[in-house]
């Protein structure tokens, strides 16, 4: 998840619920000092190089790809085009910019911003509407997950706390608002809820239990709607005191099925959970865990990464999953941070 910083900041991925008449793609990086993006076709054949960068979204039209630009100087943040010149963003010498989501139009990005001045001066969630260029900032402080609607009007949710690196143990909440930074709702008022993901029919978050000053909160999945009514606990999942818990990544397009990401420390697994009964089931290759990616528009398959989880990209192996478990197909060697468009 992005937005758990460098976690696996990772994963807030793009909800591909919600894209119609979507190109199919696969997008994931190669290399170690100084990692490339690619884009390609789903299935990871025909692969082009887009250029330098890391942790890329992929667009659900499967035509941009934004990413987080490397080294000291320059911008901060990269939008590849398909067969068009790369719009550059922000600037690295003043904020380390991630893109969290894609509004399901494509017009709309969200970018989460950590400033790197010791104040943290700049930190918060952007914004970026390609079709004009204008960025808006949205909030504030610390961003705690971040999601678009699946359907129009482009409206966002996100989770939000006050001052730097408080998500885990700041006041924390999720908010909704439109693209455009206005009617701005506040959805939860317990100060513990976070990592909000919107699906066809409720969104999914993360409501923490503070535990003991040397341990983790405990993350538990909850469903509520757009309005913030009708909360419901998903998941009554076993966490240790050295990790959070599962973390909502991606419904499919119907919401019968949600992709977390089960994270703490050195820890990064694929869980996926199925609707309306909750269960939770942990996705493995050959009993070694594998870092979520994405998840197909009819749910049928999950996109994961595995051998390069706190190493570059080049130990990495980009990989297909069923929903339910069984048999990968590797789409790609010596790659991560994969996201897809399918």
């Amino acid at each position: 998840m992005r937005t758990l910083g460098a976690l696996v900041t990772t994963l807030t991925l793009l909800a591909l619920a919600g894209a119609a008449e979507a190109r199919s793609a696969l997008t994931y990086t190669t290399g170690s000092v100084n990692p490339t993006v690619w884009l390609a076709n789903a299935n990871g054949k025909q692969a082009r190089r887009l250029g330098h960068g890391s942790q890329p979204l992929i667009a659900p039209s499967g035509s941009a790809v934004a990413a987080t630009a490397t080294g000291t100087k320059g911008a901060a943040l990269l939008i590849y085009h398909s067969g068009s010149s790369t719009q550059h963003y922000f600037s690295l010498g003043k904020v380390n910019a991630v893109a969290d989501a894609w509004s399901p139009d494509s017009r709309y990005l969200a970018i989460e911003l950590s400033s790197v001045n010791p104040g943290g001066k700049g930190s918060g969630l952007a914004v970026i509407d390609t079709k004009t260029n204008k960025v808006t900032t949205i909030a504030t402080g610390s961003v705690c997950g971040v999601s678009f609607a699946p359907r129009r009007p482009d409206r966002i949710v996100y989770g939000q706390a006050p001052g730097s690196f408080a998500c885990f143990n700041g006041r924390v909440n999720v908010f909704t608002a439109t693209a455009t930074g206005t009617s701005r709702r506040q959805l939860s008022h317990d100060g513990h809820s976070l990592n909000p993901v919107w699906g066809p029919h409720s969104i999914a978050f993360d409501r923490a239990t503070m535990r003991g000053k040397t341990e983790a909160p405990e993350y538990q999945v909850w469903l509520m709607r757009s309005d913030g009514s009708h909360l419901r606990q998903v998941t009554h999942t076993q966490i240790g005191p050295l990790v959070e818990g599962l973390v909502p990544l991606a419904f499919s397009a119907n919401g019968n099925r949600l992709l977390t990401a089960f994270e703490g420390q050195d820890t990064s697994q694929t869980w996926t959970i199925q609707f309306p009964s909750g269960q939770a089931r942990q996705l493995m290759i050959g009993g070694q865990s594998v870092q979520a990616g994405g998840i197909s528009r009819n749910g049928r398959s999950v996109l994961v990464d595995f051998g390069g989880f706190e190493a570059s990209p080049s130990h990495g192996t980009v990989a297909t999953l069923p929903f339910g478990g069984g048999h990968a197909t590797v789409l790609v060697k010596h790659a991560g941070e994969p996201t897809w468009s399918h």
